[in-house]
């Protein structure tokens, strides 16, 4: 990813957790692992692990997940000191996320979404926040790196994030890990307590899912056609610092119509996920037939997973304008259902048009 880069707080001593904190098991992963695992799903290849403390144990675990480490030498000294060490360890004007190893659940799509928003928005600090609370990862623009290395603010990164001429971008955000962290043992347990419903499921359990359910071999083939489009066109689309959530466009994608065979699918659908524990996914399963509002809002992972099913016919790319014509002529007479398609063309043909602005070349289907 060209633009964007992250910091990872591992360095302290972790006194209240009793044990060393980045290799902490939550859910069969290291809290390591795991939020190094979450920036590659964006597309943020240039992660850095900030060591200190049993720093030889924790690079090795940080380089076996894919990331880069640095040594702070004076992380005795307090979070601020990994906060420079992490900073000079960032090349110069690229943006960078900060974030404690010990926050492990901020959602890869919540991530995302916060470096979309930066960047239209040309803010120097973006800030998540959940029911009005500031959490982690704060995104900084180029420039809070000099400022960094230069400042020993009193109050750490606190003061220097807030204490400034213009105020942070603050996104609201539906993601309780952005304020959830893990300081001693018992907050480890409570978050083993609700990973479960942080994970995706796997290509193979989406499959199983819609056998389940009586999908036939033509629906499982069009499920997995629009994932591998809906995939691809996410991973394109970070290659231009979109930061879109792979592993979740492509769960969405082999789900989206997972109660086909239901009255108003895509309710239902999403509905049977969220019982099922699977949050994350279900949001955009709800809105793959229809954006509705949200069709001018962020180009996110649902938008991507709309536009994919509306360019596969069957099982095969076909493109919106083939795609539509079929459906137009099955409609015919039909006004009320041919103005729900006539809408959904226009949703899909707005959707492309974005993707292919930020592509700068169009799809080609």
């Amino acid at each position: 990813m060209g633009g964007l880069s992250a910091i990872v707080l591992a360095a302290g001593y972790a006194s209240r957790m009793g044990d060393l904190k980045p290799l902490a098991d939550l859910g069969g992963r290291t809290l390591l692992a795991r939020v190094v695992a979450s920036f590659a799903s964006i597309g943020v290849e240039d992660v850095v692990v900030v060591t200190g403390h049993r720093r030889d144990d924790v690079a090795a675990a940080a380089h076996e997940a894919g990331a880069r480490t640095v040594v702070n030498p004076r992380f005795a000294d307090g979070m601020y000191s990994s906060v420079k060490a992490g900073a000079a360890a960032v090349p110069e004007g690229r943006r960078f996320f900060l974030l404690p190893v010990d926050c492990p659940l901020v959602r890869p799509e919540t991530m995302g979404r916060l470096a979309r928003a930066g960047a239209a928005a040309g803010a120097a600090v973006v800030l998540p926040t959940y029911g009005g609370l500031p959490g982690h990862p704060p995104l900084l623009a180029p420039e809070l790196r000099s400022e960094i290395l230069a400042g020993e603010p009193a109050g750490g990164l606190r003061e220097l994030l807030t204490d400034r001429p213009e105020p942070a971008l603050r996104v609201e955000v539906d993601d309780p890990g952005v304020v959830t962290d893990a300081d001693t043992p018992a907050d480890l347990e409570r978050l083993r307590a609700v990973v479960a419903a942080e994970e995706l499921p796997s290509e193979r359990r989406c499959l199983e899912l819609l056998r389940e359910r009586g999908a036939s071999e033509g629906r499982v083939a069009h499920s997995l056609a629009v994932a591998a489009v809906a995939a691809a066109l996410a991973a394109a689309l970070n290659e231009r610092d979109q930061c879109l959530c792979v592993p979740l466009v492509a769960a969405a994608a082999l789900l989206h119509d997972v109660a086909r065979a239901e009255p108003r699918h895509a309710e239902a659908g999403a509905a049977l996920l969220e019982r099922l524990g699977y949050p994350r996914v279900a949001p955009a399963v709800r809105r793959h037939m229809r954006l509705g509002e949200t069709a001018a809002g962020d180009l996110d992972e649902a938008q991507v997973v709309f536009l994919a099913d509306k360019l596969v016919q069957d099982d095969r790319l076909a493109g919106l304008e083939a795609r539509f014509a079929a459906r137009l002529r099955r409609h015919a007479g039909d006004d009320d259902a041919l103005e729900g398609v006539r809408q959904r063309l226009e949703e899909a043909r707005a959707v492309q048009a974005r993707v292919e602005a930020v592509l700068g070349r169009p799809l080609g289907v």
